[in-house]
């Protein structure tokens, strides 16, 4: 099933970035790709469906990024992160807001174990459903944490929303 409404993305003032065909976006330098409106319809659909899927491509230009640095989120700003993909070093890192967590998703977090990034492109996919977060790296299990409270149910009404970003840090 498809979000309604559909987002619409920006990449803003960089001209280092560009979308690609078919349903991708190549950065070639430090780059932000985010949504131009809060994104209400995955937000509701994250809620009302209590799961969620992350799926990502990339190459991490380094190795040695501190942060964690974010790849990919939903979120009203840095201190406010609905779920947060980031780089941590060789690292992955999952942060994912919950009734159990503070509005950063900490301290519940999920760290890729033993399966780190070889700055070679790489597919990452995070999931949660029924209160399991759960982190594959090139198909290979990379973790697992139970989250205690695992409804989102709280937060719609404290407003789960945020804009979708995807960043590039070279």
């Amino acid at each position: 099933p498809r979000v309604a409404p559909p987002l619409s993305l920006s990449f803003g003032r960089n001209e280092a970035a560009q979308f690609a065909s078919p349903n991708g976006a190549h950065f070639d330098h430090s780059s932000l790709l985010s949504s131009l409106e809060p994104a209400r319809g995955l937000s509701e659909r994250i809620v009302d469906s209590n799961a969620l899927s992350v799926v990502v491509w990339f190459k991490p230009m380094l190795l040695s990024q501190t942060g964690p640095a974010r790849i990919v989120s939903l979120s009203g700003g840095p201190a406010a992160s609905n779920f947060v993909l980031g780089q941590v070093g060789r690292e992955l890192e999952f942060r994912l807001r919950t009734k159990a967590t503070d509005r950063n998703g900490l301290p519940k977090r999920l760290r890729s174990e033993g399966i780190g990034l070889n700055g070679r492109l790489q597919n990452v996919t995070v999931t949660y459903a029924e209160g399991i977060l759960r982190m594959h790296i090139d198909g290979v299990h990379a973790g697992k944490v139970v989250v205690a409270t695992p409804t989102f149910g709280a937060l719609s009404q404290a407003g789960w929303l945020g804009w979708l970003c995807i960043t590039w840090f070279s």
